[in-house]
C-alpha cells in the first residue's frame, strides 16, 4: 500500500455494513460481543452521529479497511472508540492516521478533552494511544464490562491559521 492509496474519509451510510464488519471482527478477536457493540455497530447513524458525533474511515483504493469514532459526551468531551482495522491492514500506520484525524476534528469541534476505554490486552492499540498523546486516568463506569484501561488526552483550542 502506497501513502497515495490511503484515504481518510468521513462516514456515509453506504459504509454502514463495513463499518459493522469491521467492528465485530476486531471486538469478537478478542472478546464477547456486548448488546452495546451490536447496536452500535448496526447503527452508527442513530447511536454515534445524531447525537453529534462524527465516524471516520479509512479507505484503499475502494475498500474500507478501518474504523474511527467520536462519540459526543458533551460540549466540550468527546469519546475516541470503535477504532478497528481489518488484520491484514495493522501496522502500517493506518490507525495512527485515523487517530490524527479524530483529534483533529474532537479540536475543531471544541473539545477540550478525549478520553478512551481500552482493555490491557490491547497492546498495539494502547501504545498508539500512548504515542498520540493519550494518558491513563482512574476507570470510572464504562458501558461495556471488557474496559479495565481509561485514557485521557487533554486538546489544546483550536487556533485559525
Amino acid at each position: 500500500m502506497t501513502k497515495d492509496e490511503l484515504k481518510i474519509i468521513p462516514y456515509e451510510s453506504r459504509f454502514q455494513a463495513d463499518f459493522e464488519r469491521i467492528n465485530n471482527a476486531w471486538v469478537t478477536q478478542y472478546f464477547q460481543m456486548e448488546p452495546m457493540d451490536r447496536y452500535v455497530h448496526a447503527n452508527p447513524e442513530e447511536a454515534i452521529l445524531k447525537p453529534g458525533g462524527k465516524v471516520f474511515l479509512a479507505q484503499v483504493e475502494e475498500r474500507i479497511v478501518g474504523t474511527v469514532a467520536l462519540i459526543r459526551i458533551s460540549d466540550d468531551a468527546y469519546e475516541l472508540a470503535k477504532m478497528g482495522l481489518e488484520t491484514s491492514y495493522r501496522g502500517q500506520g493506518i490507525g495512527k492516521k485515523l487517530c490524527a484525524v479524530a483529534i483533529r476534528t474532537a479540536t475543531e469541534l471544541g473539545a477540550k478533552r478525549l478520553v478512551l476505554y481500552s482493555n490491557h490486552r490491547l497492546i498495539p492499540a494502547l501504545t498508539l494511544y500512548r504515542s498520540m498523546g493519550f494518558r491513563e486516568t482512574p476507570l470510572q463506569s464504562s458501558e461495556y464490562q471488557r474496559a479495565d484501561v481509561r485514557m485521557e488526552l487533554l486538546l489544546s483550542p483550536a487556533t485559525d491559521k
